[in-house]
């Protein structure tokens, strides 16, 4: 299973690409690295959860104020890895002007509640189709 380290560095990483590049580049590095599966994976459900447990903890003491957008893209590397056909979904809303970023798994959200989908318009999606 991932251990914390591997989850610290992933963490460290991104956190790099979003401050040295502009956010068009790292989604074509995303969606060109991650987003075709050579093959699906098995991944309990339990497992899934853990994984995406441990990178909200280690996001939440994370130095560098890591929010959705780290968590969704490090939770997308990791479990795309695994062959499981996550999908990374970027949303905004209108009022009060926001953004968010999910996580998604066979049209359910994975690592963030369900009623992100009513809250925010999809504006962005890597590893799916749409």
């Amino acid at each position: 299973m991932m251990k914390y380290i591997q989850i610290i560095y992933e963490t460290l990483l991104v956190n790099y690409y979003l401050k040295k590049y502009e956010f068009g580049y790292i989604t074509e590095l995303y969606s060109s690295k991650y987003g075709q599966l050579n093959q699906e994976g098995d991944m309990e459900k339990e497992k899934l959860t853990r994984l995406l447990n441990k990178i909200d903890k280690v996001c939440f003491w994370f130095f560098g104020n890591a929010q959705c957008l780290h968590r969704s893209l490090i939770g997308f590397k990791l479990v795309r890895k695994w062959g499981l056909p996550a999908e990374l979904v970027i949303g905004v809303k209108k009022f009060p002007f926001g953004s968010h970023a999910w996580l998604e798994h066979d049209g359910s959200v994975v690592n963030d509640i369900q009623t992100v989908k009513e809250s925010y318009i999809e504006v962005l999606r890597i590893g799916g189709q749409k």
